[in-house]
């Protein structure tokens, strides 16, 4: 092999190696500020056995029926005691059917996920022991449904490019970590360029966001009215945001139309000395909401046994 042929796969590679470098670090720059994501603040469900659902190991009637939640904080901040309702729906709560369904607010904290491992830790909540009541005359299925109800607030972190250039402008800035998770997010930003008039000290950014419920639950106002279906009739949002220099919108409390609404903003008192292509903070706080999701459903088997 001749020597200029090997300067040549040389060079080759080194292009190449720089260039999967630099898309290796865009990658991790836009990989944004959360780890773990996704359109829910807490993972719940039936815990497995409470009750029991199988054919083969059905319920007699007037025998106990255990009901547990299986209840895990997915963000990375504490929830607070007292910000969790839960209850069981459906058939469960008609006393022709079923007693003994609770309604709890849970009075602990939930702990956050470990951010290096992942790990979630766990809380049992019962909602039981149910009692079937009803009459059975041969084997028959009950689906057993519940809700839960929490106040946890979303904190955005997001970028913006403080630049009188266009190039420098990236148009589209959320990403996929911006976003805790959480039912209601910020689903895309984009802004234009920092506009310096002739004679000011001082120059100004227009913005605007994008709040969506990306979620399968509903908003309400607050954790009060969470059972009130005259109260969920809209999904309402109040938003603080925090950034470089001070921040101008046009409202502070929104009303989702179709389950997004957007926000036009200003950032103004801009430093046209300081610009450039390099990302500032920015922070968009959702609070004000409770969120109302459905625990997945389970089935139980009735039937009498016979000797």
């Amino acid at each position: 092999m001749g020597k200029r042929l090997i300067l040549v796969i040389l060079v080759v590679s080194l292009v190449l190696i720089t260039a999967c470098s630099n898309l290796s670090g865009n990658s991790g720059s836009s990989s944004g500020y959360y780890k773990y994501t996704g359109s829910s603040a807490l993972d719940v469900n039936f815990v497995k056995d409470a009750p029991v659902s199988s054919e083969k190991e059905y319920y007699e009637p007037g025998e106990l029926i255990d009901v547990e939640i299986e209840l895990a904080n997915k963000g990375t901040k504490r929830i607070l005691p007292n910000t969790v309702r839960l209850r069981l729906t459906g058939d469960a709560i008609i006393p022709n059917f079923f007693t003994g369904a609770k309604e709890v607010l849970f009075p602990l904290s939930l702990d956050p996920i470990d951010e290096e491992t992942g790990y979630i830790d766990t809380r049992i909540v019962d909602l039981g022991p149910l009692r079937y009541i009803g009459e059975v005359t041969s084997r028959r299925s009950k689906v057993i449904t519940g809700q839960y109800c929490y106040y946890v607030p979303a904190v955005v972190q997001t970028s913006v490019v403080l630049s009188d250039k266009q190039e420098d402008i990236l148009g589209q800035n959320i990403q996929a970590g911006d976003n805790p998770p959480s039912g209601v997010q910020v689903t895309s930003l984009e802004q234009e360029v920092v506009k310096v008039r002739e004679g000011d000290r001082a120059g100004t950014m227009r913005f605007k966001f994008v709040i969506e419920n990306v979620g399968s639950g509903s908003m309400i106002d607050s954790l009060q009215d969470c059972w009130d279906y005259e109260k969920r009739r809209r999904e309402q949002v109040s938003f603080v945001i925090k950034g470089p220099y001070p921040i101008v919108c046009e409202e502070g409390t929104v009303i989702l139309r179709d389950k997004k609404r957007t926000v036009d903003c200003t950032m103004t008192n801009i430093d046209p000395t300081n610009l450039g292509s390099v990302n500032r903070d920015l922070i968009i706080i959702l609070d004000n909401f409770a969120y109302l999701e459905e625990i997945p459903a389970v089935t139980i088997y009735l039937d009498k046994r016979y000797s």
